[in-house]
C-alpha cells in the first residue's frame, strides 16, 4: 500500500511539474513593452499577443518625455487582418505598458499597426513626471 502510494505520489509530482514548465504566462489586459525582453503588441483583432522576434527601442523625446517602441511577429496562428490596421487607445480600449530599468510607466497615448503578413508595432509615449 505504501508502494502504491509513492507511486502516485511520484506521478503527480512529475504531472505537476511537467505542466509548470509548458505553462504559458497569462495574457495581459494591455499592450506591453519591456525594453530589451518581451513584447505583447495587438493582433489582428487588437487582442494582446506574445510577438516573436522582437525589437524594442526607446528615446528621450524631450524632457520628462520616454517614446517607447516595439516590434515583432504575431505567432503562428494568432488573428491577422485582410489589410493593415491602425490602432490606438480609442479603437481598443487597452493601454501601453512600458517596463525599463525596472520601473514600469502606463499611458493611453500610443499608435499601432498590424499588417496582413503578422507584423505588429506599437510605439508609446509617457509624460514623466519628476521626484
Amino acid at each position: 500500500m505504501k508502494g502504491l502510494l509513492r507511486f502516485v505520489l511520484l506521478v503527480a509530482l512529475v504531472v505537476t511539474a511537467t505542466a509548470s514548465a509548458s505553462a504559458q504566462p497569462p495574457i495581459p489586459a494591455y499592450y506591453s513593452v519591456v525594453v530589451d525582453g518581451p513584447c505583447w503588441l495587438p493582433d489582428g483583432e487588437g487582442n494582446p499577443a506574445a510577438v516573436q522576434s522582437q525589437t524594442s527601442s526607446y528615446y528621450w523625446a524631450k524632457p520628462l518625455t520616454l517614446v517607447v517602441s516595439c516590434s515583432g511577429w504575431l505567432p503562428k496562428g494568432a488573428p491577422r487582418p485582410k489589410e493593415p490596421i491602425k490602432l490606438t487607445y480609442e479603437t481598443t480600449g487597452y493601454f501601453c505598458g512600458a517596463t525599463l530599468k525596472h520601473t514600469t510607466y502606463t499611458t493611453i497615448d500610443y499608435g499601432a499597426v498590424v499588417n496582413p503578413k503578422g507584423l505588429s508595432a506599437i510605439t508609446c509615449g509617457f509624460s514623466v513626471q519628476s521626484e
